[in-house]
């Protein structure tokens, strides 16, 4: 490669060198193990269209660390602190050497299975933050005029939301780099981590009120627990993660989308609890198959602590978890299903109890030793969760493309971590549902998650013709 000019953000340092760790970034690092396999690292795979060169995404990188500081950091303890202390923070390295964190790849004489082979290697990559930086991009040359741009971050950098606004910016800057146009003020200011707490937009004394409030949740979700443990499903049975990160996906026009409004608000479903409701019976189906009678799950999603608007930008982890129970009888209704999974989200957003929950375990994680927090996620004899679900549905996710080239097609392959076997993301981009069933191999075989795959589609088919079958009401959904 020829080289590369100097970023157009000027020479200058970013200002931010080092900063602590948050709540969410310990508990990434304690999900991360070498020792069992478990990576915490999602890759983004683009579907590049266009004569775009190595050089050019090359430059759109130092421009995004430019605007990403924490993009090349990495973890340090903390030397001020005591010897006994588990104090980390992160260390930001500049200027930064792009070679360290961008590769390319010619694969335009290749065999026919250098990209399946190409792609493993990078999803089966464990990223060491203790040594490395938390991206690594990958630049893949399939033809003159097609390419494959891999994005593997470590979790602990960005949730998918937040990544998703960092994409945004690295297809603008890949714009600049082709074209030579200026940067625009919108991405020219330093973006730095902000802090979860910060996020709540709430008071200390509100701030001890919601953490006493959220250990009282968590009381009643450990009590609940010992009387009646969950049933580790299919997924849950090991907590081997060595095997490779393993990926089919779902492909739906996004016409379904309007197909199924309507038909939601009928019963004022949301889509989100529409997508839950279809995993929960596929998987209850799923494992019946195999022999195992859940009785009840719980579903994990996710939540933004505040809605975004003004200059908020989530480029950390700010989201807090919602829990929804459901009751898995020999017959399981569709609409009750779903209605149940809204009920119990609404009640906690309302109530803020996710919010609650979140300030108590960020007091927790913050002041417990990672080798300790580690052998609680790893050595857990029952799981606190059944399934996962991932929803990037409901973002705002513009094309990604330029003047003579685009992004057709994204997808993102999420390595599972303990308690989860199987995590369903749900990316809407380009007119195009797609829904992405990650698992890892140690756990379940690709036949099994195929079969998982098409009891999912079943199950939406069914939610549809049942919600066809509803009265219309004047309830609308969100």
């Amino acid at each position: 490669m020829s080289a590369i000019s100097e970023s157009r953000f000027g020479s200058s340092e970013p200002p931010v060198t080092r900063y602590p760790l948050d709540y969410m970034d310990r508990g990434c690092l304690a999900a991360t193990s070498a020792e069992h396999g478990s990576s915490n690292a999602p890759t983004w795979e683009l579907l590049l269209s266009g004569a775009v060169t190595p050089d050019e995404c090359a430059e759109a990188l130092r421009l995004l660390l430019a605007r990403h500081p924490s993009c090349a950091a990495w973890v340090r303890p903390n030397p001020a602190a005591e010897p006994k202390s588990h104090s980390l923070y992160y260390e930001v390295q500049s200027p930064v050497a792009l070679e360290r964190l961008f590769h390319y790849v010619d694969l335009r004489e290749a065999a026919d299975d250098a990209l399946t082979k190409l792609r493993t290697e990078i999803r089966d990559r464990f990223i060491d933050v203790y040594r490395e930086f938390p991206l690594h991009v990958t630049f893949a040359q399939i033809e003159d005029d097609s390419a494959r741009l891999f994005f593997k971050q470590h979790h602990a950098l960005a949730d998918g939301r937040a990544f998703i606004e960092m994409l945004q910016d690295f297809a603008e800057f890949l714009e600049n780099a082709r074209t030579g146009q200026p940067i625009s003020d919108a991405r020219r200011d330093v973006y730095p981590r902000q802090d979860e707490f910060r996020a709540l937009e709430i008071g200390r004394l509100k701030g001890i009120l919601w953490g006493l409030a959220g250990l009282g949740i968590w009381l009643r979700i450990g009590w609940r627990l010992m009387r009646t443990p969950l049933t580790p499903l299919l997924e849950n049975r090991s907590f081997d993660y060595r095997g490779s990160d393993g990926m089919l996906h779902l492909v739906l026009d996004r016409e379904r989308l309007a197909h199924w409004r309507p038909l939601r608000q009928r019963a004022g479903i949301s889509l989100s609890s529409l997508i839950s409701g279809a995993l929960c019976l596929a998987s209850w189906r799923w494992n019946r198959e195999a022999g195992i009678d859940p009785g009840r799950v719980k579903i994990s999603l996710v939540a933004e602590t505040r809605p975004r608007h003004g200059r908020f930008r989530s480029f950390a982890n700010h989201l807090a978890g919602l829990m929804a129970e459901v009751e898995l009888d020999q017959n399981p209704s569709p609409i009750e299903i779903m209605r149940s999974i809204q009920a119990q989200v609404r009640h906690q957003v309302t109530h803020n109890a996710h919010k609650k929950r979140l300030v108590f375990e960020r007091a927790i994680t913050a002041n417990v030793p990672l080798d300790h927090l580690r052998k609680a996620v790893f050595e857990a004899e029952k799981p606190t969760a059944n399934l996962n679900l991932s929803n990037l549905i409901s973002l705002h996710f513009p094309q990604l493309r330029g003047e003579d080239w685009s992004v057709d097609a994204i997808e993102i392959t999420t390595p599972v971590i303990p308690p989860f076997g199987v995590m369903l993301t749900v990316i809407d981009y380009n007119g195009k549902l797609r829904f992405n069933f990650n698992y890892k191999a140690s756990v379940v075989t690709r036949d099994q998650v195929e079969k998982l795959r098409t009891y999912f589609q079943e199950a939406l088919d069914e939610i549809a013709h049942a919600l066809a079958q509803l009265p219309e009401a004047s309830e609308e959904s969100g």
